[in-house]
């Protein structure tokens, strides 16, 4: 389905958040005679429907009242965050009522034009499809940036210019369902994760490597050490790697491609051996599409990396403070841990619980001797005992702290880290079981800092 096909069709737009509003705006500009239907699970703040309203006819209902019989809609167009397994998707369904995402809207509109490539994976995404925009920019190719990274896809096309390719970041909720299908795709990795939203492990997975789908003709770009994309990648019918010994790769803090050297992670301001991966995927994209990469990438010494992803920000009282508040899988704050390894490190860890496993962080706390960790928000007297059950047997324990929130937390590793130590909010959960999202929690830290 395209947009135009939507016109005089009764449409709602379920989700108040970023990505609905945008969508929402869209159809008003598109079809301005014509009422477009927000749906939410909660009735939104009266300001926001004034805004809206100003742009054209807004109507509002629950998300309850898609369990009726009859619903008064021919459409809904679905945000990232309401889950396609809801039973109101279903019942939707039952009744002829046509589902899709603005991912899928989207696609459709800019694929007959223009080159689209798909960013994935667990963690990572945001910075690889950040990396891969600048390098694609570099090499003077007319290049947009848009996605789960923050910025909406319909919101690229109210640019009214078309782009000769598209690095869009995609999540698992976007990907889920996808009908329209890139032309490449990269896949960083695979940890579990978001379980709520995709009722299983294995559904999330799957969800993930639907952007493989064999109804589409996206190429596969796949990380080669990672054991669960090549299980569930093994029935490919094309591949192109990264990070394997013959392809880009990272071998003693460098960029290698083969045997051959591409860049030294010593001149980069983005750390970590996690961030060098990255580099290698968004190269390899830059390479399969034809262009020479050496010097493209040597233009990496001047990119800074993202806000909130690993962020030193400054020195005081003979602390480091650096904010990774990006972080919502044990997995990325190992990553954070292993770029720190070298100094003393107070971690603040826990938010929102998702049931995740932290036995895997907690032996890596006692390998790298880790001197504290500071629990804190909904799931930190779990993660705690979990990480103090997991080192019991263990030659290491590092000194636990539990604390009620990101102030407390704070206060306490700034009297305990030993001077020339990093203090690293790396919290391995999500934050909305106390802020919007990882950026105001990022910014509280760096308030609290005070450096």
């Amino acid at each position: 389905m395209r947009f135009q096909e939507l016109e005089n069709l009764r449409v709602g737009v379920w989700g108040a958040g970023k990505e609905g509003r945008s969508i929402i705006q869209y159809l008003q500009k598109t079809f301005p005679e014509q009422a477009i239907v927000l749906i939410d699970d909660q009735q939104p703040d009266n300001s926001l429907l004034a805004e809206l309203a100003t742009q054209g006819k807004v109507e509002f209902i629950q998300s309850n009242q898609l369990n009726s019989v009859n619903i008064p809609l021919d459409v809904i167009i679905k945000s990232p965050g309401v889950s396609r397994y809801r039973a109101e998707i279903e019942n939707a369904k039952s009744q002829g009522i046509y589902i899709t995402t603005a991912t899928n809207l989207w696609l459709a509109e800019v694929c007959n034009h223009s080159r689209v490539i798909a960013v994935t994976g667990t963690k990572g995404k945001s910075t690889t499809a950040s990396v891969l925009a600048f390098l694609l920019q570099k090499a003077g190719v007319d290049v947009a940036l848009g996605g789960n990274i923050g910025i909406p896809l319909t919101d690229l096309l109210q640019q009214n210019h078309q782009f000769e390719i598209y690095v869009a970041e995609l999540s698992s909720y976007q990907l889920s369902d996808l009908d329209v299908w890139p032309q490449l795709g990269i896949m960083l990795n695979l940890y579990p994760e978001h379980i709520d939203w995709h009722e299983t492990t294995e559904k999330y997975y799957r969800d993930k490597f639907n952007l493989f789908s064999a109804k589409g003709d996206c190429l596969p770009i796949i990380n080669a050490q990672d054991a669960t994309i090549a299980e569930y990648g093994k029935d490919l019918a094309r591949r192109v790697y990264f990070n394997s010994a013959n392809t880009l790769h990272v071998e003693n803090n460098q960029i290698m491609d083969g045997d051959k050297f591409i860049l030294s992670g010593a001149d980069l301001k983005l750390k970590g051996q996690h961030n060098l991966l990255n580099i290698c995927a968004a190269l390899t994209v830059v390479k399969q599409l034809g262009l020479e990469i050496n010097n493209i990438a040597a233009e990496l010494a001047d990119f800074s990396g993202l806000a909130h992803r690993l962020e030193i920000i400054g020195e005081c009282n003979d602390l480091t403070f650096v904010d990774d508040s990006i972080s919502t899988t044990p997995e990325s704050a190992i990553a954070a841990l292993e770029t720190f390894a070298q100094y003393p490190i107070t971690l603040l860890l826990g938010g929102k619980d998702r049931q995740q496993d932290y036995q895997a962080l907690a032996k890596h706390l006692a390998r790298q001797r880790v001197f504290a960790v500071i629990t804190m928000h909904e799931n930190g007297d779990r993660v705690a005992a979990d990480i103090a059950e997991a080192l019991k047997d263990s030659d290491y324990l590092p000194l636990i702290i539990q604390e009620k929130d990101l102030i407390n937390a704070l206060n306490q590793a700034k009297a305990i880290t030993p001077k020339g130590g990093v203090v690293l909010l790396s919290p391995a959960a999500p934050s909305y079981d106390a802020y919007k999202n990882f950026q105001e929690r990022g910014l509280l830290f760096r308030e609290l800092s005070a450096v």
